[in-house]
């Protein structure tokens, strides 16, 4: 079992939420500029970016 942190769980995993959430605003973003390709691929990229993060920071682990 990882270490929660307490009962707020861990800085790193609450980066890589911020981050994930963050790629989907992009995404909506480019939604609203007419399908724009080049904030699809900055929110593909920032998503993937925010997925590692939540990999390397073990979130799934966090639940209680």
């Amino acid at each position: 079992m990882a270490d929660t942190g307490g009962p707020h769980g861990q800085a790193g995993a609450w980066v890589s939420v911020f981050i994930i959430v963050a790629a989907f605003i992009i995404g909506v973003a480019a939604m609203i500029a007419d399908n724009s390709p080049v904030l699809w691929i900055i929110a593909a990229v920032v998503l993937v970016i925010g997925g590692i993060g939540a990999l390397a920071s073990r979130i799934m682990e966090l639940g209680h």
